[in-house]
């Protein structure tokens, strides 16, 4: 809601605002980025440009909607559901996640499940 709301605040169209990841209709100009970047800045959240963290972002978010907003147990191999969710080897994907977050991936994931759920192979 808060993003919507800052994009609304500065006459942005958007086709999709979901946790983490948005599309805007607009082609943003430099002073349009750094405006939706400021007010992303005031409410706690940051525009990210980077391939790569935008990709770890990604990661980020599948494993928080499988721990977070299911409520069944998860019964399939965590690292084959992000290897082909993201297309890449879940050896490079823990590589990156790593160097981004300065945590490995495995332990994210370790430490995210907090209803208890039960995570397969890694």
């Amino acid at each position: 809601m808060a993003v919507k709301y800052e994009l609304e605040k500065l006459g942005l169209h958007y086709t999709k605002v979901e946790l983490g990841e948005t599309e805007i209709m607009e082609n943003l100009s430099i002073e349009q980025r750094n405006n939706l970047s400021d007010s992303l800045k005031n409410i706690g959240l940051e525009l990210m440009d980077d391939k790569i963290n935008i990709l770890v972002e990604k990661v980020k978010t599948a494993i928080l909607e499988l721990v977070h907003y299911t409520d069944h147990q998860i019964k399939m191999n965590i690292s084959d559901y992000l290897s082909e969710k993201f297309n890449l080897n879940y050896t490079r994907l823990s590589s990156l996640f790593s160097e981004v977050k300065g945590l490995p991936l495995r332990s994210f994931i370790l430490l995210r499940n907090r209803k208890g759920k039960r995570v397969t192979d890694l």
